[in-house]
This record gives structure tokens, sequence and C-alpha cells, in this order.
């Protein structure tokens, strides 16, 4: 009987094995022609032939994405390599869609799991959206984390800035609340937002010439090197950049739980999800002194929307030092006292 057991049992693993063995050979079949589809747009977009690529994407991506932005989306990744999953980790094609998975290397050696989506036209497999986890239910289109470039990164911190200027002038934040992000809007109502930079405009503070003046962004370590507040001081290690790294911000991913959304203030209407948390800091040079700042940006496809914000009166006697030297060398009389009074 205890023999007849064991050769049952045997006999079942056996056969559940052999299904298996079946079914992945079954994948294997199945896929090989949606494989071969994104594989070729794969190829292309590593000989950086965007446009051969991008005719390779179906009409519904090409009506979502163009190729300029399909374009700075892999550019800004930093892409070393992109590497289509073996076949026995894919799932069966249905007869319109069919779903695939890739792995993107990025400059650090990182991987990061990329969510494929196939669609059939005109007979042929076609790709609908290629997105990394966070951004694979926005849709058709090529999504994936990226730090904007510094042009990009320029104009979101000027527009930031500018914004808040206005709002110190007309003593009246509604605006610039009104531009920040739909997480931030949810979370803090425009009454508290306007109670915490009050004193600001009580104090009669001018930040006038910020609009014309050119950041010097704080420069920040890769996210392997660094936590996410560290930045590079005068006479500090230098760093090599990689990809599109550039040293003059950073990518956060904030996760429910983990304790760090409450402590950068990125729990606002957020901590139900993982979000990427955009992080840049530095100050802007005008004549009465360095108007530091950080700001937060979230993610709200297609584009980083404000969500944290700190901006500091031009005080020499509080701002802090590195700063203080950094605004004197953009002036034409350098007096390095003015940045030691207390």
């Amino acid at each position: 009987m205890r023999k007849f057991v064991i050769w049952n049992i045997v006999c079942l693993l056996l056969f559940i094995a052999g299904c298996m063995g079946a079914l992945t050979t079954l994948v294997g079949v199945t896929t090989t022609d949606s494989a071969e589809s994104v594989g070729q747009f794969i190829e292309l977009l590593e000989s950086r032939d965007f446009e051969s690529a991008f005719g390779q994407a179906s009409s519904v991506f090409q009506s979502s994405q163009d190729v300029v932005s399909m374009r700075s989306n892999f550019d800004n990744a930093g892409v070393a390599k992109l590497e289509l999953v073996p076949w026995r980790d894919r799932t069966l094609e249905r007869r319109l869609d069919s779903d695939m998975r890739a792995y993107l290397t990025n400059g650090y050696g990182d991987q990061i799991l990329l969510w494929i989506k196939m669609a059939r036209e005109n007979d042929q497999w076609k790709v609908l959206a290629m997105a990394d986890e966070l951004r694979r239910h926005i849709g058709p289109g090529m999504w994936f984390q990226t730090i904007p470039s510094e042009e990009e990164l320029r104009k979101l911190t000027d527009s930031s800035i500018s914004g808040f200027a206005k709002g110190l002038r007309d003593n009246n934040f509604e605006e610039f609340y009104g531009s920040m992000s739909r997480a931030f809007q949810v979370g803090v109502p425009f009454t508290q937002f306007e109670r915490g930079y009050q004193f600001l405009i009580d104090k009669g503070v001018n930040i006038t010439g910020v609009e014309e003046a050119r950041a010097i962004y704080d420069l920040r370590l890769p996210p392997a090197q660094a936590d996410p507040d560290a930045v590079l001081q005068l006479g500090g290690p230098a760093a090599e950049f990689q990809g599109s790294f550039h040293g003059l911000a950073l990518i956060e991913e904030f996760k429910p739980g983990s304790g760090v959304g409450e402590l950068a203030a990125a729990g606002v209407g957020v901590e139900e999800r993982n979000v990427d948390v955009l992080i840049v800091s530095g100050f802007y040079p005008i004549d009465s002194g360095p108007v530091a700042f950080q700001f937060r940006y979230i993610y709200e496809h297609p584009n980083w929307m404000l969500f944290r914000v700190l901006v500091k009166e031009p005080d020499l006697t509080t701002i802090e030092p590195h700063h203080c030297i950094q605004w004197l060398l953009t002036r034409e009389v350098m007096d390095p006292s003015l940045c030691f009074q207390k």
C-alpha cells in the first residue's frame, strides 16, 4: 500500500512537470512573432534609429507620443542596454494583444523592469506601450523614470520661483498654489499653505530679480552613493556622472510605510502608493543675497508638478555658508566677511 501511494505521488509530480514543460514550450512557440517584433524595436532603439523604431510602433502609440518625446525619454533614462526577458518567462499571446517584459540597464548597472504591451494591427504585431513599473498604467507610448535634462530642469525651477515671487509681490499665493500638483492640493488646503508663508509677506521680503537670475544648483551624488538630501559642498568629493545623471537633481522613489515619505513631507496624498519624487535645491543669486530653495516635484503624467516648496529669504546672516560663498563668486565685489556675520 505504501509503495502504491509513493508511486502515485511520483506519477502526479511527473505529470505536473510534463504539463508545465508543455505550457512553457507552448508560450515560447506562440510568442515567437510578437517577440520578434519587439526585438526589432529594441534593436532599433539601441542603434538610435528612432525614426524607424517609431515606425514600428502602433498607430495608437504614435498618436499618443511623438518621436521627439520618445527619443528624449530614451536619452534621459541613460540606457546602456535593453534586453527582452527569456521566452520561458513570458505569457501566452492573445488574439489582438500580447504582454512582454524587458530589462533596461542604465549607466550605473541598475536593472529596471519594463512592461511592454503589443497590439496586432493589420495582421502585424506593433509596440503599443513600453514603461517602467510606476508608469505601466499610463497608456500608449514609451515612458521611463527619467531625470529632466538640465534645460528642462531650469525651465521647471524657473517657473516655480517666478510663481512664488509673484505671490510675494501680489501678497497672494492663490495662483501659485493652483499651479502645484493635485496630490499636494488634496493633502494641504490653501489656507494652511498660505499661513506657512504669510510671515514672508508680513516681513515685506523682496526677491525681485529671481526671474532674471540663473539658478545655481546643489551638486548631488548619484542615487547609489548618497541619500536624497546629500549635496556636494565646496571642497567636497568629486563625483563622476553617467548617462542622463548630471548631478543637478535626484529622483527618489517613496514607498508606503517606509517612513521616509513622512520625513520628507512626501506623505501628502500619496502615502498609499509608490511615487517618484524629483528633488532639486540650490539658490538664485540676486543683489541682496542668495535666494535658497528646495523644490520637490511629483510625477503626474506627463509632467513633473510641484509637490513641496521651501524658499528662504536672502538673509546673509542665516543662509548656508556654502551658498553664501558661491553667491559671492557671482558678485563684482567679493567680501568674504559678508558670509560670516551673525
